[in-house]
């Protein structure tokens, strides 16, 4: 049987994988230039505590957003779930 709720899922963490290592990699380049000399790691320093000062601010108006939207969430989660369930028949994959 189809089981749309771990394609779901499935789909989730590889793009929460690709973005992890994308920002990793931005991150060792980031290293790397910024312990150049004492001047550049100071800079990068502050750059990535700003930034993480920043993706913290963003991530607290999403779950708020987030927890605003959960009922309209659970309507588009149950389309999306029809949706996927109809493709799978069409294809005899049920």
């Amino acid at each position: 049987m189809y089981d749309c709720d771990a394609e779901v899922r499935s789909n989730c963490q590889k793009g929460l994988n690709l973005r992890f290592n994308d920002l990793c990699r931005d991150a060792i380049k980031y290293a790397e230039e910024g312990a150049a000399s004492s001047v550049s790691y100071k800079v990068a320093k502050y750059a990535l505590q700003k930034a993480f000062t920043e993706v913290l601010a963003v991530k607290k108006d999403v779950c708020s957003m987030d927890s605003d939207l959960l009922q309209g969430g659970e309507a588009i989660y149950s389309q999306l779930r029809n949706m996927l369930m109809k493709d799978a028949l069409f294809h005899g994959e049920l």
